[in-house]
């Protein structure tokens, strides 16, 4: 996953002169729904995903439901590679699947992706069954919320709590960065 302010800090290490603002994360609410769906079950930091992906809260919703409906699945697919010692298409998978977590949020399922790379490379078959266990528990903790979390919204992430826009001036900071990031590797 990216880290919005580590980037910023090195475009503007790289690109002397350029007024960069490290862009902000969106301002957090406290209301007791907001809290309840932040502190989900399935450890899904939606404000860190969104502020990954520039604050863009539809953006966020459609991949949200993507990854429901794209990496529910995942798990099963893994252990039938497992089943099949096919080592490297486990690794392709699990590094697929621990990249769109990462970038998500969603830091546990994260977590046992990157410890089973590991385990993965170094051959170790209980561990990877056990983190296989833990990977498909965690996707369905994730997408048991998604669903719920999804329909509670309707067809906008953005009427779901704790997924406020960016304000003015964290938008146009971001427009900035990506005008300055176009220019740069333009030349």
């Amino acid at each position: 996953p990216i880290n919005p302010e580590a980037l910023y800090d090195l475009l503007a290490e790289r690109l002397p002169g350029a007024s960069l603002e490290p862009q902000k994360s969106p301002p957090q609410t406290s209301s007791p729904q907001t809290k309840n769906f932040l502190r989900s079950p399935a450890c899904i930091d939606m404000q860190a995903g969104i502020a990954r992906i520039a604050g863009d809260t539809e953006l966020y919703g459609e991949l949200l439901r993507m990854f429901l409906n794209t990496y529910e699945s995942f798990p099963s697919r893994m252990k039938e590679e497992m089943k099949k010692l096919a080592f490297e298409d486990l690794r392709n998978l699990t590094h697929t699947l621990k990249g769109v977590s990462g970038s998500l949020g969603m830091s546990r399922l994260f977590s046992h992706c990157a410890q089973l790379e590991l385990s993965i490379r170094r051959k170790k078959l209980q561990e990877c069954d056990s983190l296989l266990t833990e990977i498909e528990r965690e996707c369905e903790k994730i997408c048991g919320f998604l669903r719920q979390y999804l329909d509670n919204c309707g067809t906008s992430i953005s009427n779901c709590p704790g997924t406020e826009p960016l304000n003015d001036n964290q938008y146009q900071s971001c427009q900035a960065l990506l005008a300055d990031l176009s220019d740069s590797l333009k030349s």
